[in-house]
């Protein structure tokens, strides 16, 4: 029951501080969706479960005349009874329902949302009913009393055989490891670098949530948009424009729909920029394989791309500007503005930067970079700003010729480093705050107590000789 509970509070995610301890143990940050917790929860459960049938195969078997039996089945029958009260409530108020998923953001899915509360509870309610109507029938039936728990496993795992069906598709193992000629080439080249899906639907939708993760490509599409953080929200939302999100995100490569290619082939300040790389559309060689292939042109779905003005992840800009939060975004999407070259400075940071004193010769080598470390030998001719292209937190430190810098935060998201002329090894590293690391402390108890209670036997009461005798 323990279990279950805490299964249960890890499964509400974010809304709950202990998720946020369980979260910074190592492995389990990998986490994309703590709701997966509710199928261990429904396991746990369903043990639980297991118990509560025996002993009602018990009252069955030696009590069925009386006593606690029919008080059970007024149990059954009121939950049901509650389940159907509930979806005639949520079903007579799904006007209100439907206002409030729209006010979180869920614009899109809120019809479906609320329809699925309604039909949860009410196939709820219908599958409690059939087990109150197999426990009645029971009760005065001695070959069906026998056959009860087969009966009651196969109602069981019919339903679940029928839930499943629209939650679940397994593929084979060689649909990740297939010869696609989109994923194999950006496995090989990315890097350091990122790519950008335009159009994450469809076989793209797979690439951005297992693909590229499986390959070890990094990317820049968001996963489970509606879930980001406000501040990628805010920036995404007045942004808009794809091309400059790639050139402040340092997107070297793209997939864009061949009718995306068709406009940037008749702009002609966009022509140059972008190299063709293939031109794939998808096959099904086999069964539950789907992947990329190159083709002609004329018969291409989408088309992968190389920025040739791509920005890298470490970066030099000698100009830039201070700007509030609340007006950064504008700036960062202005026409005017340019990502290359252009920085815009958080007014908070103003005292860390000095102003800019014009364009010099600037050399970076030695670049190394990983999750929690970005390394890079940088030399200028005039002082200028190292642009870091990563989430900007106050976990990140900056150490300029192995010393502590002041951190900046630039265009928004990204972070960045003043640096004077001459040759400097600049060295941006993930250092977690305490409060992490007491959150770290907090998740490994929580791992170690888990363990021990299944190595720790559970010590049973013997009766004493006396009692035996």
């Amino acid at each position: 029951a323990l279990m279950a509970m805490a299964l249960l509070v890890l499964s509400f995610g974010r809304y709950t501080p202990v998720y946020r301890a369980f979260y910074a143990l190592p492995l389990f940050n990998n986490i994309r969706n703590p709701v997966k917790f509710m199928q261990l929860f429904q396991l746990v459960l369903g043990v639980l479960a297991a118990f509560g049938a025996d002993h009602l195969f018990h009252r069955l078997k030696h009590d069925e005349s009386g006593g606690r039996f029919p008080l059970m089945l007024r149990v059954i029958a009121g939950t049901a009874l509650l389940f159907f009260v509930a979806a005639l409530v949520v079903g007579g108020g799904a006007q209100s329902w439907l206002a409030e998923f729209k006010a979180e953001g869920w614009e899109r899915q809120a019809e479906a949302m609320t329809g699925n509360m309604v039909r949860s509870l009410l196939h709820s309610g219908v599958l409690v009913g059939c087990v109150l109507g197999l426990l009645f029938w029971a009760k005065g039936n001695g070959f069906i009393r026998k056959s009860l728990p087969w009966m009651l496993i196969g109602l069981l795992a019919t339903d679940a055989w029928m839930l499943s069906r629209h939650y679940y598709n397994f593929d084979p193992l060689e649909a990740y490891e297939s010869n696609d000629v989109v994923l194999n080439f950006l496995e090989s080249n990315v890097g350091d670098e990122r790519v950008y899906l335009l159009d994450p639907s469809g076989m793209h939708n797979r690439w951005i949530g297992v693909d590229f993760r499986y390959r070890g490509i990094n990317h820049f599409n968001i996963f489970q948009m509606p879930r980001m953080a406000k501040d990628y929200k805010h920036w995404l939302q007045t942004i808009q424009n794809p091309l400059r999100l790639m050139e402040l995100s340092s997107v070297k490569y793209a997939s864009m729909p061949k009718q995306v290619w068709s406009q940037i082939q008749g702009q002609a300040s966009l022509r140059s920029r972008f190299k063709p790389i293939v031109f794939y559309a998808f096959s099904q060689p086999r069964p539950g394989v789907v992947v990329a292939v190159q083709v002609d042109a004329s018969r291409a779905s989408h088309v992968l791309v190389e920025d040739l003005a791509a920005s890298p992840r470490i970066s030099v800009k000698n100009d830039w500007r201070f700007a509030e939060d609340a007006d950064t975004c504008d700036i960062l999407k202005s026409p005017g503005f340019s990502p290359r070259s252009m920085a815009v400075v958080s007014a908070e940071s103003q005292e860390l930067v000095p102003s800019p004193v014009g364009n010099g010769e600037v050399s970076i080598t030695d670049v190394k970079l990983d999750k929690r470390r970005a390394v890079a030998s940088v030399k200028l001719e005039k002082p200028g700003l190292v642009l870091f292209s990563q989430k900007h937190t106050p976990d990140w430190k900056v150490y300029v010729d192995g010393r502590e810098s002041g951190l900046v935060r630039c265009n928004y998201l990204s972070m960045g480093v003043w640096l004077d002329t001459g040759s400097h090894t600049v060295e941006f590293v993930y250092e977690p705050v305490g409060g992490e690391l007491l959150f770290r402390s907090a998740g490994c108890l929580m791992l170690l107590l888990a363990v021990g209670s299944l190595l720790v036997p559970m010590s049973r009461k013997t009766p004493s000789p006396e009692l035996v005798s």
